[in-house]
């Protein structure tokens, strides 16, 4: 090999080497954005830790979690729009957008917390939001979702605004319609119990959600009307960051 060969192959593996460690496969692939952060919102991968902004790109296998009185909303490439409540985790397992919405694939898990889910441009089957009790299908839907936890135990209640849903566990497949409410686990006796006061429970927590994030005055709450036990604005919307080009997610 020639002095002049040699030199480019090591200038090559040194490259590599520089570019490989600046840049991990896979690490960095952006799947949306924040549009609303309220307090504390951290984003965690590979176990590096950092304090979301509004506007800030989320990542493949990222984990999303909200302090204990913050809040946010989340705008994927697809149009979906998630809002997180106040001390909720998730994690965004795999999002694939393709212009053809049938090639599409949208997977997530939430662990603990209240979130609002509002679907995209995807084909319904593309959606799949995995609970401790069971996994969740969407089709065209305003759902929202509560997972409680206590000593190791879980329960994951399931509501439709518009549209319908279907949670999968252990003891088979429950649907929910618009205006319908589910709880799965914990709580339930491993069956699904309608449960009036939990429905108001959940309802209130949405409702609480919904006022952080800045959606109240003016704006209809879908919780409102099928059965919140408090009104908007039960919590004081404090240290709010909101992207001004974002679109409500009132509007499916």
């Amino acid at each position: 090999m020639s002095p002049i060969a040699r030199n480019s192959a090591l200038f090559s593996i040194v490259l590599f080497v520089i570019l490989a460690a600046v840049a991990p496969a896979g690490a960095t692939t952006r799947v949306g954005n924040t549009t609303v952060i309220v307090r504390t919102v951290t984003g965690t991968l590979e176990q590096k830790v950092r304090t979301l902004v509004v506007r800030d790109d989320v990542l493949q296998n990222e984990r999303i979690e909200t302090s204990l009185d913050g809040a946010s909303q989340i705008v994927f490439d697809d149009g979906t729009r998630l809002t997180l409540g106040p001390h909720a985790r998730i994690t965004l397992d795999k999002f694939v957008y393709d212009p053809d919405p049938s090639r599409g694939a949208f997977f997530l898990t939430l662990t603990e917390g209240v979130l609002r889910f509002i679907t995209g441009s995807l084909a319904h089957k593309a959606y799949s939001i995995t609970t401790p009790n069971g996994t969740i299908g969407v089709r065209g839907t305003d759902i929202y979702i509560a997972v409680r936890c206590d000593n190791g135990l879980c329960s994951t209640s399931l509501g439709s605004f518009s549209g319908g849903a279907t949670i999968t566990g252990a003891d088979g497949t429950r649907t929910v319609e618009a205006g319908d409410f589910v709880t799965v686990g914990a709580g339930s006796a491993g069956g699904t119990v309608p449960g009036s006061d939990l429905r108001a429970s959940v309802l209130t927590q949405v409702t609480d959600m919904l006022a952080l994030v800045g959606f109240a005055g003016g704006i209809t709450n879908p919780a409102t009307s099928i059965g919140a036990a408090t009104p908007v604005g039960s919590i004081t919307p404090v240290f709010i960051f909101r992207d001004p080009q974002s679109v409500s997610p009132t509007t499916p």
